[in-house]
């Protein structure tokens, strides 16, 4: 009887040391598998410092995410996001659709770079984010921002080849809040378009 006593409560240790282990790695884990869907969905290089994902909580943070550019824009640095944090509709995320609930995105710098065929980095990104959220066999189907707490700190424009050039535009928008962000197109236009684009015109 002490025997199986004592290999019950070693199991029972055991147990508590793989779950603990578990939660420890869960971040490590997870920021492994987002960095590994960013590249398949997107085609781009990314840095990820730090990511988790709440076990109680339905939400989602991720600490300075760097995107690359493909080759064909040159390779450099595309978006730094120092701050993504997202709250979400658990109960819809169960059936496949993602309701953001909150956005807080937080882009030090994007830089759009028109390469000298005249396709712009951002038209495949835009591309790579609707096959992934909105095709109709989609595993997951996105709805909608319904608040997005955005800030905006530097946009550059690139133009490469024989007329290369660079604009850049601080453009310091602090917790701007938008509302009602119905597509990952109408998202793009909302933050590049409206928040980022006029600014080169004018």
């Amino acid at each position: 009887m002490k025997f199986v006593t004592r290999w019950l409560f070693r199991c029972f240790i055991l147990g508590i040391v793989l779950v603990v282990g578990l939660l420890l790695l869960k971040d490590a884990l997870f920021k492994s598998y987002l960095i590994s869907q960013i590249r398949a969905e997107t085609g781009l290089d990314v840095k990820i410092a730090h990511a988790e994902m709440g076990l109680f909580s339905p939400t989602l943070t991720i600490d300075n995410l760097k995107l690359f550019n493909r080759p064909e824009f040159g390779g450099s640095p595309f978006l730094d996001l120092p701050d993504f944090h997202v709250e979400y509709d658990r109960q819809l995320l169960s059936q496949g659709r993602l309701r953001v609930t909150l956005m807080r995105l937080e882009i030090a710098e994007i830089n759009i770079v028109k390469n000298p065929e005249g396709r712009l980095n951002i038209d495949g990104f835009q591309v790579a984010l609707v096959t992934a959220f909105e095709r109709s066999d989609s595993p997951l189907f996105f709805t909608g921002i319904d608040v997005l707490n955005l800030s905006v700190g530097k946009l550059r424009y690139i133009t490469q080849g024989a007329s290369a050039s660079t604009k850049e535009v601080t453009v310091n928008l602090k917790h701007e809040i938008i509302r009602d962000v119905r597509s990952v197109e109408d998202l793009i236009k909302k933050i590049l378009w409206q928040k980022g684009f006029k600014l080169f015109s004018s």
